[in-house]
């Protein structure tokens, strides 16, 4: 039995967590600071000596007994660190990051629409290239220094190791690799980027190097220490639950609700709705709707309500459910074919027909059926009807009423894998760079054979069809009226 150190980085904390056979044995969360710097609207960043120092002081409280076999970081999405000759980082930023608005829109007018068919993200918003745009502009002399562009996870395995490389579930957020190819695309240049400055790429569950004597006296590591090349938490997530065989549907519900379909080739989205990605398996594919907001709007609604947020599903539990939701309260499907690049999809409108009369218990089981019918119209532009169950984990899961009202809204069985997934999918890519396993698609399909299939309640079904149709009518006329007011500004 090996014990894998994970580290990750979410949207308010660095956690390292240390996983044995699957299960969870230490861990430790230490809260990180967001910088947003004075010169660059809508900019977050993160300094980077300080998140380091607050990622060092994770490891050694999860790993203050008993030192890890190996170590691997996964770690959100779309975050980038960019690197100086010296392999000083100049810059971190978070998934959050949207400084680039402006250079995204002239990306755009430029490059589109092929730059999001070979990158598979339209719009490009929070990636790279109009990162790197801004930069030029606004810090000119920190963008002539940059040598090296990393994600987060790979440069948490940069520190440790002093090994540059990239993974492609994680470049694949970048805006600059070939989603197609899985290799770094041939136009990178003309957005911006000097090839020169994307590392090697690396497969999930690779070996990249020891731990240094550097790392060693920073983190309590042990020197010599192997880490392991991990990959993005979302692809994580899938792999912890199993969802890997093509066909597969996933949705990993944490501080926001992305639906996966996997694919055994790059899919193809004639809608331009969806984001293409690769998987942590060799071979494998995704196709991607990013539900937007959905444990952060939990926390919002919760605060309103005046409960904590695992009250708000025990309050849900007590309402019956609702022919016609009192209001759009949470998540609501991003629908990149056609969205005002000023609302990034995060709508939420409610609607005229008494979000006070049901009270609390109601307006919190409308909020939890808002984040079944969103999975609902994901999974219709996934164009995922046939699959026969789904597969649910992350944070949101925890809630008793999720998985039943999900699985009535999809009419299928829900597998549901409960909290920590991430963490044991992650687990198996320290597991696979140790030759304890040799196929990460066979290791997730046994880890995510033992959850719990939760059935539709037949009560449910007719009264949440309907629910269905009147949400996804508002939903889109909303979305239609805020493309037009968004238009005329």
């Amino acid at each position: 039995m090996s014990r894998v150190l994970v580290l990750d980085t979410g949207s308010k904390t660095v956690r390292a967590a240390c996983v044995e056979d699957g299960l969870l044995v230490t861990s430790a969360s230490v809260p990180h600071v967001l910088v947003e710097p004075a010169d660059a609207f809508a900019g977050k960043e993160w300094d980077p000596q300080q998140l380091w120092q607050d990622t060092c002081r994770a490891i050694r409280e999860a790993c203050a007994d008993v030192p890890p076999d190996v170590v691997v970081a996964s770690t959100q999405r779309l975050a980038v660190v960019l690197l100086d000759s010296a392999g000083h980082a100049l810059y971190a930023g978070p998934n959050s990051d949207a400084r680039g608005l402006l250079e995204a829109v002239e990306l755009m007018r430029a490059h589109e629409p092929h730059m999001s068919a070979v990158t598979g993200h339209r719009p490009p918003i929070v990636l790279v290239p109009p990162r790197i745009a801004w930069m030029r502009k606004h810090r000119p002399a920190l963008a002539d220094s940059i040598r090296t562009v990393l994600s987060l996870a790979d440069w948490y395995a940069y520190r440790l190791t002093r090994e540059l490389c990239a993974e492609p579930t994680l470049a694949g957020a970048s805006g600059l690799l070939d989603v197609s190819t899985a290799r770094w695309a041939a136009d990178v240049a003309a957005w911006g980027v000097d090839p020169a400055w994307l590392p090697d790429l690396r497969r999930p569950g690779d070996l990249l190097g020891p731990v240094t004597d550097e790392a060693e006296g920073e983190t309590g590591i042990p020197a010599g220490t192997p880490v392991a090349v991990g990959c993005a938490d979302t692809m994580a997530g899938l792999l912890g639950m199993g969802t890997v065989d093509a066909g597969a549907v996933g949705v990993v519900a944490g501080s926001t609700l992305p639906v996966m379909a996997v694919h055994s080739a790059p899919p193809q989205d004639p809608s331009n709705r969806c984001w293409r990605g690769c998987h942590a398996p060799r071979d494998r594919f995704v196709l991607e709707v990013n539900g937007g907001e959905a444990g952060i709007a939990q926390a919002w609604l919760a605060a309103l309500l005046g409960v904590s947020p695992e009250d708000l599903h025990v309050l849900a539990a007590e309402a019956a459910p609702a022919e016609l939701p009192p209001a759009i309260l949470g998540p609501a499907p991003m629908d990149f074919s056609d969205m005002p690049l000023a609302i990034q999809g995060e709508l939420r409108v409610p609607l005229p027909v008494g979000v006070l009369g049901p009270g609390k218990p109601g307006v919190a089981r409308a909020f939890v059926e808002n984040l079944a019918y969103a999975v609902g119209r994901a999974r219709d532009w996934l164009d995922a009807d046939g699959i026969a169950s789904l597969d649910l984990g992350g944070g949101l899961s925890e809630s008793g009423l999720l998985p039943t009202v999900l699985a009535s809204v999809l009419g299928i069985p829900v597998r549901h894998h409960g909290i920590g997934v991430t963490t044991r999918g992650a687990a198996l890519c320290g597991e696979a760079a140790l030759g304890r396993i040799s196929d990460l698609a066979e290791a997730g399909r046994d880890l995510g054979a033992a959850a719990p299939s939760v059935d539709p309640d037949p009560a449910w079904i007719d009264t949440y069809a309907a629910g269905y149709t009147a949400w996804v009518q508002a939903h889109d006329r909303a979305l239609a009226n805020a493309i037009r007011i968004s238009a005329m500004t």
